[in-house]
């Protein structure tokens, strides 16, 4: 059985973006996103698993979405060094999952499960994440 999935996909123009586009910008702090991104996995992770109470569903959560940041963030500035003629629009989808991703995050996120260094760690990949979505937000009509 064949299935057919018909969408429909919303042209980008540099014009409808509010902020003018600062690829290598975005680029380092993709990157550098995915570093921290790393490191806060394995230290949240370790974290629950040395916590000497029983982690609650919001912290596997917040783990989960930590981990999907990690796999996500990086193809941001993939998109933008593979286009450099259309940097903007082409990592736009990129940057729509790891939005999604970090809002999910910030809503399941309890800085008490966390050690403090831990904590600071997920506190800057957040203000890293918000460092990019400035150059994604669109004009308000």
């Amino acid at each position: 059985m064949a299935v057919l999935v018909a969408g429909c996909k919303t042209p980008c123009y540099e014009e409808s973006f509010s902020i003018p586009f600062d690829a290598a910008k975005v680029a380092q702090l993709s990157h550098e996103s995915y570093k921290v991104a790393w490191n806060v996995e394995y230290w949240a992770r370790m974290n629950l698993y040395y916590a000497p109470f029983h982690p609650t569903r919001l912290d596997g959560d917040a783990v989960f979405y930590i981990r999907r940041l990690r796999e996500q963030v990086s193809w941001i500035a993939r998109d933008i060094e593979k286009h450099p003629a259309t940097a903007r629009c082409s990592s736009k989808k990129s940057y729509d999952i790891v939005a999604f991703d970090a809002m999910m995050l910030k809503r399941r996120y309890q800085p008490a499960s966390f050690t403090p260094s831990t904590d600071a760690n997920i506190e800057k990949l957040l203000s890293l994440l918000d460092q990019i979505s400035p150059y994604y937000e669109l004009k308000k009509p």
